[in-house]
C-alpha cells in the first residue's frame, strides 16, 4: 500500500501515521504522530515495510548473528496494529519478512534463507502462493484492497521477473532481457503496478505498468522509485553522484523535489 521505510540501519523502525483532517483556510491538512515500534521479545532492532490507510504497519523484527565471517539478519515479520505487535512468526522453518499490507488487514511477506518462500498471512494463517504454470513467486512486495499481490517471480528457469497475481493467476509484467531483474515494488487500489528494474546489480528504471482492456502500457522515466499514491503518482529518486535528488513523477512530467532519496 503506502511504503514508508525501506531501510533502516540497526535502528529501531519509525514510522510517521496520519491522525486527522484539520480544517484551514486552504483545504484539509493532515496532523501526524510519530510511533516508534520496538523490536519483538528476544530481538534487537525493527525495520518497517509497509503501512495501510488505517495506520496498521509490517515490517521485520530481527537480531543479529554471525555465521563465519558474515554478520546477518534473522527473524520474523510483524503486524503492528493499535499499539500492539504481532509475530508473523516463522514459515515453513524459514525466518519471515512481513512487506506488504492492505486496509483488509491482510499480509504479505516470504520466508528466507536458501530460497524464497512467499505467503499470504489472514487472521493468524499463512497460505502459500502455488507456482503455476511455469511460474515460481519469489520475494513479494505489497498487495492491494482488491487482493491483487506484486513481487518477482521465476519464469521457465529465469529469475527475475516482475508479475502480479489476482484471482489465483499470473500476469508476468518484467522483462526477459538477459542480465535484467524486474521487481513489482508497489500495486495501487487502481491495480496498477510500479515496477523496478536493476541491471548488473544497478538501479536502471522505474515502470508504471496499467492493464485496460487487456493492453499492457509502459511508461519508462527516472529511476529509483520507492512509492506510488492511487493516482499514478511516483516518487523517487534521480542517480546519485555526490548526493541524491529526490522527485515526483505525474502524468509524464518529472518534478524536482530537492535533496533526497525520495
Amino acid at each position: 500500500m503506502n511504503h514508508v521505510a525501506r531501510r533502516v540501519t540497526r535502528l529501531t523502525a519509525v514510522v510517521v501515521i496520519g491522525l486527522i483532517m484539520v480544517p484551514s483556510a486552504y483545504g484539509q491538512f493532515p496532523t501526524y504522530r510519530v510511533v516508534v515500534i520496538e523490536p519483538l521479545p528476544g530481538d534487537e532492532e525493527t525495520e518497517a515495510y509497509d503501512l495501510n490507510n488505517v495506520g496498521d504497519v509490517v515490517g521485520h523484527s530481527y537480531r543479529w548473528v554471525t555465521q563465519g565471517n558474515t554478520e546477518k539478519k534473522v527473524g520474523t515479520g510483524f503486524f503492528y496494529v493499535d499499539g500492539t505487535m504481532t509475530d508473523i512468526g516463522m514459515y515453513l522453518d524459514a525466518p519471515t519478512i512481513a512487506t506488504g499490507t492492505n486496509d483488509l488487514r491482510q499480509v504479505v511477506g516470504y520466508g528466507y534463507g536458501d530460497f524464497y518462500q512467499p505467503f499470504l498471512w489472514e487472521n493468524g494463517t499463512k497460505h502459500a502462493l502455488q507456482p503455476m504454470l511455469g511460474v515460481t513467486p519469489g520475494p513479494i512486495t505489497d498487495i492491494n484492497n482488491h487482493s491483487w499481490i506484486t513481487g518477482a517471480a521465476t519464469v521457465d528457469g529465469y529469475g527475475g521477473r516482475a508479475f502480479v497475481w489476482h484471482d489465483d493467476t499470473y500476469t508476468i509484467i518484467g522483462t526477459e532481457a538477459p542480465g535484467y531483474y524486474t521487481l513489482g515494488q508497489v500495486v495501487n487500489d487502481i491495480d496498477h503496478v510500479m515496477v523496478s528494474i536493476d541491471w548488473l546489480g544497478n538501479d536502471f528504471g522505474t515502470y508504471l505498468w496499467t492493464n485496460s482492456l487487456d493492453s499492457i502500457v509502459y511508461q519508462p522515466f527516472q529511476h529509483g522509485g520507492r512509492g506510488m499514491n492511487n493516482h499514478d503518482e511516483i516518487t523517487g529518486y534521480f542517480p546519485c553522484g555526490d548526493g541524491c535528488t529526490s522527485f515526483l513523477w505525474r502524468d509524464g512530467d518529472v518534478v524536482d523535489t530537492g535533496p533526497g532519496d525520495g
